[in-house]
């Protein structure tokens, strides 16, 4: 048993200082800040965040557990928006641009819409057309209102402003099992290549090492 523990904890290490020394591997993929906005909720009588359901521009049903395997990259906008959204969508689509074939294959992203009553499937595919993203590794959703306000809850990306469609234009990244990594800050302009340096380090790290069961 004590043989386990120590291949086990030796396999920790090697990971760790592998992350630690990369090149490739930003910083803090070694050592992931707390993250005190997940806020998950009463877990009682709720379907958890990643199982609720939700409608892609296709008006296709899925849930994020669905996305297992790959990165997902995780913002909240709505199509009416006048202030972050526009400019957050196109700093992601100058990220995305800068991405490589097999980086677009490990990554999903998913724009999330608060205002899915007005927001209609209709809407939403046309919202995609008119920032002229045609990949289908980039995923605009929407949901009940009930399951928009639990995942804003569980973001923390609901500003908690009296504005019905106000919240906070940060991104989210989760691994290919389904745990949060990172939160990026997103100001009105995007620093599209440093995020493109960030996704590219946490392909090669996380798809590399990663074991989905």
């Amino acid at each position: 048993m004590r043989n386990r523990r120590w291949v086990h904890c030796l396999k920790r290490l090697s990971f760790l200082m592998f992350v630690l020394t990369s090149e490739i591997a930003p910083k803090a993929w070694a050592n992931p800040p707390a993250f005190t906005e997940l806020m998950e909720g009463p877990a009682e009588k709720r379907v958890p965040w990643d199982k609720l359901i939700l409608t892609d521009s296709l008006g296709q049903p899925f849930s994020i557990d669905q996305l297992r395997g790959r990165l997902v990259l995780i913002n909240f906008f709505f199509t009416s928006c006048q202030s972050i959204c526009p400019p957050q969508t196109a700093g992601l689509m100058n990220a995305w641009t800068k991405l490589d074939a097999q980086e677009k294959e490990a990554i999903v992203i998913l724009s999330i819409t608060i205002d899915p009553e007005n927001d209609t499937i209709a809407k939403l595919a046309t919202y995609k057309q008119n920032f002229r993203i045609a990949d289908s590794s980039w995923v605009f959703g929407r949901g009940a209102p009930e399951a928009t306000t639990q995942l804003g809850e569980h973001f923390g990306s609901l500003s908690g402003d009296s504005k019905p469609l106000a919240h906070k234009g940060r991104i989210y990244l989760i691994d290919p099992k389904g745990n949060y990594l990172l939160s990026f800050a997103s100001p009105p302009q995007i620093d599209s290549s440093k995020l493109a340096k960030e996704l590219s380090g946490a392909v090669k790290v996380f798809m590399k090492n990663s074991r989905i069961q």
